[in-house]
């Protein structure tokens, strides 16, 4: 998934839409089918459930100790929050309904959700929140 996210966002650097947009349902159609087949019914779960599969991190470890994920975990913390970030921004350019905008709320949680499975804010800049509302947005524009 990472690598897909990566070749796109080579093609948009060098303004190939078109191929843009072929990589960015790639990885929406990767994304969904690694969050189903973990078995959970809510997504966030699905998540986990994924992120704990990738490897062992220093959860293990007691409470005390600073907490690390591992290198797989990690890149698909940051490539799964720059999906959802194209795929949100991809939405209103083409006016059309966020393509993982059912899993928006279990994956970025609400206003004042404290720990989110996904923080974008630490990837992109910018608060979940704000990207729940645009996505939101989008949907009545589509």
């Amino acid at each position: 998934m990472t690598s897909i996210i990566q070749v796109q966002r080579f093609e948009i650097a060098i303004l190939s839409f078109n191929n843009c947009q072929s990589h960015l349902t790639a990885a929406l159609n990767l994304f969904r089918r690694l969050l189903d087949s973990s078995g959970a019914v809510e997504p966030s779960s699905s998540f986990n459930a994924v992120t704990t599969r990738l490897g062992l991190s220093t959860s293990n470890l007691p409470s005390h100790c600073l907490q690390f994920p591992s290198a797989e975990q990690a890149a698909f913390g940051f490539s799964s929050a720059l999906l959802i970030f194209d795929d949100i921004i991809a939405s209103t350019m083409l006016q059309e309904r966020p393509k993982l905008y059912d899993y928006h709320r279990s994956l970025l949680g609400d206003i004042d959700c404290i720990n989110p499975s996904i923080n974008l804010e630490v990837v992109v800049g910018c608060q979940n929140w704000t990207l729940l509302q645009i996505s939101q947005v989008a949907v009545l524009d589509a």
